[in-house]
């Protein structure tokens, strides 16, 4: 469970109301972020038996337990049913050329900025990602943009059966990504989160020289590596 709740109460110089409130109910907070993850998880394992264990640390990760209750997860991450089938809508149309669709998540905005533009693209990038794809997949297969910047179909001189730029909400677009076959992006837990939710293979593009060399480089997101997505 993530909660806030203990900085909260430091901040309104409470902490010694908290910290009496969590004895008396067997509440254990986890706030050190500096906690590794075999540290996290021994604490957790010592703590939980007793009672609540209330955590506030984004580097925890725990595979196991996400594979046991990826379905409850998928519940809770899953769209209204107007977005998801919007997108379902738009994935039925596509799926007419009977080829593999491949979502693009094209993220440019506040990647200017975000580590100093480490993943800041040119859009000629994601073009020549997919060119690779398309030459993988010799030229049998549909694209599906989304990006959070206004996009036309002149940036991309693709070889492809199809080629579809979503201007729909973020969370059409999202579920656009949730729906496809493979998907592929720079890191970004907006597309891990969606390929997680539709058990789609994702490609990473991490440098503005990256492709992938073989379909089999898409992965299932989540269960590869100590740190799936930034």
């Amino acid at each position: 469970m993530l909660c806030n709740i203990d900085e909260f109460l430091r901040r309104c110089h409470l902490f010694r109301l908290s910290c009496l409130c969590c004895s008396l109910f067997r509440i254990y907070p986890i706030y050190n972020l500096n906690l590794k993850n075999a540290e996290l998880t021994e604490r957790l394992r010592v703590l939980s038996p007793k009672g609540i264990v209330l955590m506030n640390c984004w580097p925890f990760l725990d595979f196991d337990l996400l594979r046991k209750h990826e379905d409850e997860v998928r519940k809770a991450v899953r769209p209204k049913k107007e977005y998801w089938e919007r997108a379902g809508q738009i994935i039925e149309e596509q799926r007419r050329h009977g080829v593999p669709i491949v979502g693009v998540h094209i993220r440019r905005t506040d990647y200017e900025q975000w580590r100093g533009g480490e993943y800041f693209f040119e859009v000629s990038v994601y073009e020549r990602c997919m060119r690779k794809i398309s030459e993988l997949l010799h030229g049998e297969v549909a694209f599906v943009i989304c990006s959070d910047e206004d996009m036309t179909k002149h940036h991309f001189d693709v070889p492809c059966r199809s080629l579809y730029i979503s201007r729909n909400p973020f969370l059409v677009d999202f579920s656009l990504l949730a729906q496809c076959d493979y998907t592929i992006g720079p890191p970004s837990t907006f597309r891990l989160t969606a390929s997680f939710l539709g058990a789609t293979p994702t490609f990473r593009i991490v440098s503005a020289d990256c492709v992938p060399m073989g379909m089999d480089e898409f992965v299932m997101p989540m269960y590869t590596t100590s740190r799936p997505d930034a």
